[in-house]
């Protein structure tokens, strides 16, 4: 297999031994250049990485903090609320949801079952969201996020109508699945450029 030269620092080199996705750049390079990506991306100012940038995060969690304050000032249990009390705070229960509170569907989402509950699920948010907000923009982050929560409380339903269902859970590994789905595409229609503007 002929040899190739790196247009960035003029070295010849394998293609057979290059990266993949194949990069016009010698092997050295490329190294060279994801780690200075990733150094420019730890390194990057704190405010470009505060709170205040990620609204959308910060009003799903606040939003489902409310809700469970407001259980528990209404005499819900802190640890273990019981089935009876989060279907009366907006649970998703078959025998309601499916006989025209389809709202459940939705509402479910911000209910929660003790403080173990929301703080695992809001952990998970915080992290997995401030990615999904930043990379994927608002609307569409927002947009999973909702849809997600949605088909996972019709799943519930369908798997289990006789139980209460409730929690951001289904809203946020379905949004954590639409993130790791769209950087995915997202580098491969990058290499699918640069490999034509390379032919």
């Amino acid at each position: 297999m002929p040899l190739e030269r790196c247009p960035t620092c003029g070295k010849e080199f394998d293609r057979a031994f290059s990266a993949s996705p194949p990069s016009p750049e010698c092997p050295d390079c490329t190294q060279q250049r994801a780690q200075a990506i990733r150094a420019a991306y730890m390194q990057q100012p704190r405010a470009t990485l505060s709170a205040a940038s990620f609204p959308v995060t910060i009003a799903l969690i606040a939003a489902n903090a409310l809700v469970f304050a407001v259980m528990v000032l209404r005499g819900v249990s802190f640890m273990e609320p019981t089935p009876q009390q989060a279907i009366a705070f907006g649970a998703d229960f078959g025998p309601l949801t499916l006989n025209g509170q389809w709202w459940r569907l939705v509402t479910s989402m911000f209910v929660h079952f003790g403080i173990i509950h929301i703080g695992l699920n809001m952990w998970c948010l915080w992290n997995l969201g401030r990615a999904a907000e930043a990379l994927m923009g608002r609307f569409s982050y927002l947009l999973a996020y909702f849809v997600s929560g949605i088909f996972g409380s019709i799943a519930s339903v369908y798997w289990h109508p006789q139980a209460a269902g409730a929690g951001a859970s289904g809203a946020i590994f379905g949004m954590a699945g639409a993130l790791v789905s769209f950087v995915y595409l997202k580098k491969n229609s990058r290499a699918s450029s640069g490999q034509q503007q390379n032919a």
